[in-house]
C-alpha cells in the first residue's frame, strides 16, 4: 500500500490547448522510511473525446483509504452546453487495472451559476481526507 498520494496537477492536452484534467500519482516507499519514493501508479482523468471533451476538470484532491482504494474529487465546468462550476468525483479500488479510475464520474454538488468577469479566485482550500476509521472519504 502507498504511504502518500500526490494531490495532483493540471494536465493540458496539446491537441485541445484549454483542456485540463487531474494528473494523479500514487507514490510508494518500499522497505521503510530510508528508501526512495517510486511512482507505483499514475494516470490522467478526463476524456478528450466524446460528449465530455470540452469539460474542464481542475482543483483536484485525492486520498487513499486503509484498503488502498482511491477517491479523486475535483471542480468541473464547461462553456457550451454550460456546466457551471460543480464538484464531481471518481475513484478506483486497489485491485483495479493500473492507471485507471473506473468508477463512474458522479456529481456531488451541481453549480447554479458562474463567476463574473471580475472574479479572481476559485478558492484557496480544497482537500480530500478520511474519517478517523480510515475507511470513509
Amino acid at each position: 500500500m502507498a504511504d502518500v498520494i500526490d494531490n495532483g496537477t493540471l494536465y493540458t492536452d496539446p491537441n485541445l490547448g484549454r483542456h485540463t484534467a487531474p494528473h494523479w500519482l500514487e507514490l510508494r516507499r518500499v522497505g521503510g522510511p530510508t528508501q526512495a519514493w517510486t511512482v507505483a501508479n499514475e494516470g490522467v482523468y478526463g476524456s478528450t473525446f466524446g460528449p465530455e471533451a470540452d469539460t474542464v476538470r481542475f482543483m483536484p484532491a485525492i486520498s487513499m483509504d486503509s484498503a488502498g482504494n482511491l477517491a479523486l474529487a475535483y471542480t468541473t465546468m464547461r462553456v457550451d452546453p454550460a456546466i457551471h462550476p460543480s464538484l464531481r468525483y471518481t475513484g478506483r479500488l486497489a485491485g483495479d487495472p493500473p492507471s485507471s479510475m473506473p468508477f463512474a464520474e458522479t456529481t456531488l454538488a451541481a453549480g447554479t451559476q458562474s463567476q463574473g468577469a471580475q472574479a479572481f479566485r476559485w478558492g484557496d482550500y480544497f482537500d480530500m481526507s478520511l474519517d478517523p476509521d480510515g475507511c470513509r472519504f
